[in-house]
Protein backbone atom coordinates (compact mmCIF):
# COMPACT_ATOMS: atom_id res chain seq x y z
CA UNK A 1 0.00 0.00 0.00
CA UNK A 2 1.34 3.39 -0.90
CA UNK A 3 1.70 6.22 1.60
CA UNK A 4 -1.07 8.13 -0.18
CA UNK A 5 -3.48 5.16 0.05
CA UNK A 6 -2.66 4.64 3.72
CA UNK A 7 -3.22 8.32 4.55
CA UNK A 8 -6.56 8.24 2.73
CA UNK A 9 -7.70 5.25 4.81
CA UNK A 10 -6.42 6.87 8.01
CA UNK A 11 -8.38 10.04 7.27
CA UNK A 12 -11.64 8.04 7.18
CA UNK A 13 -11.06 5.79 10.21
CA UNK A 14 -12.82 6.34 13.55
CA UNK A 15 -10.80 3.85 15.63
CA UNK A 16 -7.31 2.40 15.38
CA UNK A 17 -5.91 -0.89 16.68
CA UNK A 18 -2.19 -1.10 16.04
CA UNK A 19 0.51 -3.67 16.73
CA UNK A 20 3.27 -1.22 16.05
CA UNK A 21 3.67 2.18 17.62
CA UNK A 22 5.26 3.89 14.63
CA UNK A 23 2.01 5.63 13.70
CA UNK A 24 2.90 8.99 12.17
CA UNK A 25 -0.30 10.02 10.36
CA UNK A 26 -1.94 11.82 13.29
CA UNK A 27 -2.31 15.00 11.24
CA UNK A 28 -4.75 13.29 8.82
CA UNK A 29 -6.64 11.23 11.44
CA UNK A 30 -9.32 13.90 11.80
CA UNK A 31 -12.19 11.48 12.60
CA UNK A 32 -10.25 9.36 15.10
CA UNK A 33 -12.01 8.76 18.42
CA UNK A 34 -9.53 6.29 19.94
CA UNK A 35 -6.14 4.76 19.26
CA UNK A 36 -5.60 1.34 20.87
CA UNK A 37 -2.08 -0.06 20.68
CA UNK A 38 -1.68 -3.76 21.32
CA UNK A 39 1.43 -3.42 23.45
CA UNK A 40 2.31 -1.97 26.83
CA UNK A 41 4.86 0.56 25.60
CA UNK A 42 4.18 3.81 23.82
CA UNK A 43 7.69 5.29 23.91
CA UNK A 44 7.96 5.43 20.10
CA UNK A 45 4.57 7.05 19.63
CA UNK A 46 4.10 10.80 19.33
CA UNK A 47 1.87 11.20 22.40
CA UNK A 48 1.99 15.00 22.22
CA UNK A 49 0.52 15.00 18.70
CA UNK A 50 -2.25 12.65 19.82
CA UNK A 51 -3.01 14.83 22.82
CA UNK A 52 -3.12 18.03 20.79
CA UNK A 53 -5.37 16.29 18.22
CA UNK A 54 -7.68 15.15 21.04
CA UNK A 55 -7.23 11.45 20.28
CA UNK A 56 -7.26 9.24 23.41
CA UNK A 57 -4.58 6.55 23.60
CA UNK A 58 -5.14 3.14 25.21
CA UNK A 59 -2.37 0.61 25.81
CA UNK A 60 -2.39 -3.06 26.66
CA UNK A 61 -0.27 -2.60 29.78
CA UNK A 62 -0.26 -5.53 32.17
CA UNK A 63 -2.30 -7.84 29.93
CA UNK A 64 0.58 -10.30 29.59
CA UNK A 65 1.79 -10.11 33.21
CA UNK A 66 0.48 -13.57 34.29
CA UNK A 67 1.97 -15.23 31.21
CA UNK A 68 5.33 -13.50 31.69
CA UNK A 69 5.38 -14.57 35.35
CA UNK A 70 4.64 -18.20 34.42
CA UNK A 71 7.33 -18.11 31.75
CA UNK A 72 9.86 -16.78 34.27
CA UNK A 73 9.07 -19.56 36.75
CA UNK A 74 9.35 -22.20 34.02
CA UNK A 75 12.74 -20.83 32.92
CA UNK A 76 13.96 -20.97 36.52
CA UNK A 77 12.80 -24.60 36.82
CA UNK A 78 14.44 -25.46 33.47
CA UNK A 79 17.77 -24.11 34.73
CA UNK A 80 17.34 -25.82 38.10
CA UNK A 81 16.76 -29.15 36.33
CA UNK A 82 19.69 -28.49 33.96
CA UNK A 83 17.40 -28.71 30.95
CA UNK A 84 19.77 -26.78 28.60
CA UNK A 85 22.59 -29.25 29.33
CA UNK A 86 20.34 -32.25 28.67
CA UNK A 87 18.94 -30.64 25.52
CA UNK A 88 22.39 -29.98 24.03
CA UNK A 89 23.52 -33.48 24.97
CA UNK A 90 20.52 -35.09 23.27
CA UNK A 91 20.97 -32.92 20.17
CA UNK A 92 24.51 -34.29 19.95
CA UNK A 93 23.25 -37.87 20.27
CA UNK A 94 24.27 -38.49 23.89
CA UNK A 95 21.93 -39.55 26.68
CA UNK A 96 23.32 -38.43 30.02
CA UNK A 97 20.83 -40.42 32.02
CA UNK A 98 21.07 -39.98 35.76
CA UNK A 99 24.79 -39.55 36.24
CA UNK A 100 25.95 -38.43 39.65
CA UNK A 101 27.45 -35.28 38.18
CA UNK A 102 23.95 -34.27 37.15
CA UNK A 103 22.38 -35.12 40.49
CA UNK A 104 19.25 -33.10 40.92
CA UNK A 105 17.95 -31.98 44.26
CA UNK A 106 14.28 -31.60 45.00
CA UNK A 107 13.01 -28.30 46.32
CA UNK A 108 11.79 -28.88 49.85
CA UNK A 109 9.72 -26.33 51.70
CA UNK A 110 10.92 -25.51 55.17
CA UNK A 111 8.39 -25.35 58.00
CA UNK A 112 9.94 -22.14 59.26
CA UNK A 113 12.05 -19.39 57.75
CA UNK A 114 15.06 -18.01 59.55
CA UNK A 115 16.25 -14.54 58.92
CA UNK A 116 19.82 -13.48 59.65
CA UNK A 117 21.00 -9.92 59.41
CA UNK A 118 24.24 -8.81 57.92
CA UNK A 119 25.17 -5.37 59.17
CA UNK A 120 28.14 -4.58 56.95
CA UNK A 121 26.13 -3.99 53.77
CA UNK A 122 26.13 -0.45 52.38
CA UNK A 123 23.03 1.39 53.52
CA UNK A 124 22.42 -0.61 56.70
CA UNK A 125 21.24 -4.10 57.50
CA UNK A 126 19.19 -6.35 55.32
CA UNK A 127 17.50 -9.62 56.06
CA UNK A 128 17.05 -12.47 53.62
CA UNK A 129 14.84 -15.45 54.48
CA UNK A 130 16.94 -18.60 54.67
CA UNK A 131 20.11 -16.83 53.53
CA UNK A 132 23.65 -16.79 54.98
Amino acid sequence: MSSKERREIVSEADYFMLYTVGFDDVDVAKKAKLMQILSAGYDRLDVHSLKSAGIPLATNGGANAPTVAEHTILLILALYRKLPLHHISLKNGHWLGHQEVLALHEIQWQKSWHCRFRKNWPGGSSGWPGAF
